[in-house]
């Protein structure tokens, strides 16, 4: 944990930090970042006196899986926060069997910005995907969600549409 700092519980210029399974509480601010990148994943901010997140210089947080509910300051308009979910996506045949080999395609149906693939092998998931739920900028909010996915195996397609959900 990191919690009780008088002015904010990490702090990062020009740098690249990864925070996993923490708590980051009761700090002025939970993380301030300058010219810097961040994933911060399994994390739960909390009680920050002013700010849990405060970018400058184009820094960027990746928020995965990790619960950010207080305010986030940004500095100027090249920085962003983004909210980041894991998606599996599971291939079986009609008798719930998985289907070896099936190509699996994603892509945001909101924007058309984001596009990501994977096979299955002999599981009945294919790996799971990383993909951005929203982005929180100076300008405002980007939804991705929600996403398409396409599944294609021997000859036969299944579409259908995801929801991703970062937590926050």
């Amino acid at each position: 944990a990191v919690s009780e700092n008088g002015i904010a519980g990490i702090v990062a210029h020009m740098s690249t930090v990864e925070v996993r399974g923490s708590l980051i509480a009761g700090n002025k601010e939970g993380m301030q970042l300058v010219a810097s990148q961040a994933l911060v994943e399994n994390t739960t901010f909390l009680g920050s006196a002013f700010h849990d997140l405060s970018l400058d210089q184009g820094s960027v947080a990746r928020l995965r899986l990790s619960q950010q509910e207080g305010m986030r300051k940004f500095v100027d308009a090249a920085s962003r926060v983004d909210v980041e979910g894991i998606l599996a996506v599971a291939v079986t045949d009609a008798h719930g069997s998985p289907v070896a080999g099936a190509h699996v395609l994603v892509e945001d149906n909101a924007n058309g910005t984001y596009r990501a693939s994977a096979a299955t092998g002999g599981e009945v998931f294919a790996p799971g995907l990383v993909l951005t739920e929203r982005t929180f900028r100076l300008s405002g909010t980007t939804d991705f969600n929600p996403y398409g996915i396409i599944a294609e195996a021997h000859g036969l397609t299944a579409v259908g549409d995801a929801w991703v959900r970062g937590s926050t």
